[in-house]
């Protein structure tokens, strides 16, 4: 990856124990926890312990200014969360679950966030190679929502 973030065979490590079929949010590689009125923002992992990647204690700053953050036009919600200097797409998903602790404000996620790699790549910030382990990531992510969502329905 250009300017080194992440080596490549990081890239797959954290790929594979990333996130499996569970209901945090399943098929993502975050999720993000909007803390409101407290000015504290959570982004954990998708494994059922909800390890915290990140924690910003904004106080009264808003988080859409940070840089770490993009958010949407009215009504404002963030759409994009920057993690290891990587973009990761934030979105609602009906498929979010609880998490067994509580790594911010609120047990259930404000949203899923997953790897944008083409913005990614775009932007300068991974390589053509790294870009291609992330889309099939993305696949197998596609994959492990299916069989969650299959599971559920069961």
């Amino acid at each position: 990856m250009k300017g080194s973030i992440i080596p490549l065979a990081a890239v797959s490590f954290v790929a594979f124990f990333s996130t499996a079929a569970h209901a945090v949010c399943a098929g993502y590689n975050y999720a993000y926890y909007d803390g409101g009125s407290t000015g504290t923002y959570v982004i954990s992992d998708c494994t059922p312990q909800c390890n915290v990647v990140r924690v910003d204690n904004l106080g009264g700053s808003n988080v859409c200014t940070t840089g770490n953050y993009r958010c949407s036009a009215p009504p404002i919600r963030v759409t994009d969360i920057r993690v290891n200097g990587l973009w990761y797409a934030c979105r609602n998903d009906a498929n979010k679950g609880q998490c067994n602790g509580r790594p911010g404000a609120q047990a259930v996620p404000t949203s899923c966030c997953r790897n944008d790699g083409r913005r990614n790549l775009k932007e300068g910030r991974i390589t053509r190679d790294e870009y291609e382990a992330i889309e099939r990531r993305n696949a197998e992510l596609d994959a492990e929502l299916v069989e969650f969502q299959a599971k559920e329905r069961s």
